[in-house]
């Protein structure tokens, strides 16, 4: 018989709690883009999530990147219908806001998978110019309550650039608080 190796997760510090945040912090808001490039689709990926967001009419959504039938990204998906997303593959058709599956194309309309499954959706919010997208699990917290304050004075002015960077998100945490 073969000796399997115990695998254990790596610890890179002192603090096992730190390690295992190494994909990010899930419970906050994040600003995720401004909300003037969000036209039509936009796959993203945050906090090791595929994410897409996508504006339909004035409103913006965010759903997993990968359709729960073949797991083809919903990248390429239509909007055949309003308020819904459509799967090219094989046509299952979610609802933006719930995630809910509301046809599957294929099997026509008394389809036995309408209803039983649901894409993963993540609540979003447009606000200050920006497109902001909470990661956690369950209902979040207002907006307010991760923005600072300054940000929130409507007498404040917000400069935005965005850019991508690579690298750890902890070199740029941990560095905001060095004095140095």
């Amino acid at each position: 018989m073969r000796k399997v190796p115990i695998v254990r997760e790596k610890q890179v510090t002192q603090w096992p709690e730190y390690d295992q945040l190494e994909g990010g912090l899930p419970n906050y808001w994040y600003p995720a883009m401004q909300g003037r490039s969000l036209r039509g689709k936009v796959p993203m990926r945050i906090l090791g999530q595929s994410v897409l967001f996508v504006r339909d009419g004035v409103e913006v959504f965010a759903i997993a990147d990968r359709c729960l039938h073949r797991g083809t990204p919903m990248r390429f998906a239509k909007r055949d219908f309003p308020g819904t997303l459509s799967c090219v593959y094989h046509g299952w058709c979610y609802d933006l806001r719930t995630g809910n599956l509301v046809a599957a194309l294929t099997d026509g309309p008394d389809s036995p998978m309408v209803g039983k499954v649901s894409i993963k959706t993540y609540p979003v919010e447009e606000r200050f110019g920006l497109i902001w997208i909470y990661m956690g699990e369950g209902s979040p917290p207002p907006l307010e309550e991760d923005v600072p304050e300054e940000f929130l004075d409507p007498g404040s002015v917000r400069c935005i650039r965005i850019s991508e960077q690579e690298g750890n998100w902890r070199f740029a945490t941990e560095n905001t608080f060095d004095d140095a």
